[in-house]
C-alpha cells in the first residue's frame, strides 16, 4: 500500500525540488557566461565599475590625481617624544613581571617615537630601526 502525503513529506519534497531548481539555475547561469566568454564578451568585474564610477579607465591605468597641500609657511607648536609621566610610571610598575611588557614598549615609544604638532597638521614619526612603514 502506497503511503499517504502527509504535510512533512510535502515540504521534504518541495525543499527538494527547489534545491534541484536552484541547482539548475546555477548551471545555466554558469553556462551562459562560458558562452559569453568564449565568444569573446567579457562582464565588468566590481572593481572596475567602482573605478569608472571614480573617474579611472582601465585597471592599472592611473586614476584620479591626488590633491597636492601646500604646508609652507608652518608654525611649529610642539616637537618631541611621549610624554615624561608614561615612561616613569611604567618603569616605576615594570618591577611587576605583569606590567614588564608595557614598560618594554613605554622605553621603546620613548626612543623611535617623534611628534609634531603645527598650525596645519600634526605627525608622527617612527624611526625604528628595520621599519619602513608608510
Amino acid at each position: 500500500m502506497a503511503a499517504a502525503f502527509t504535510p512533512a513529506r510535502c515540504v521534504k519534497h518541495v525543499r527538494r525540488a527547489v534545491v534541484v531548481r536552484a541547482a539548475v539555475d546555477e548551471d545555466a547561469e554558469l553556462e551562459a557566461r562560458l558562452a559569453k566568454l568564449k565568444a569573446g564578451k567579457r562582464e565588468t568585474t566590481d572593481a572596475e565599475k567602482k573605478l569608472k564610477r571614480a573617474g579611472g579607465g582601465k585597471l592599472g591605468a592611473p586614476g584620479p590625481k591626488k590633491p597636492v597641500y601646500d604646508f609652507t609657511g608652518e608654525t611649529v607648536y610642539w616637537e618631541g617624544s611621549t610624554a615624561n609621566g608614561d615612561l616613569a610610571l611604567n618603569i616605576a610598575l615594570g618591577a611587576t613581571l605583569v606590567w614588564l611588557p608595557l614598560s618594554l614598549g613605554a622605553i621603546g615609544r620613548r626612543q623611535f617615537l617623534k611628534y609634531r604638532f603645527t598650525d596645519k597638521r600634526f605627525t608622527v614619526s617612527d624611526s625604528f630601526p628595520g621599519y619602513e612603514g608608510k
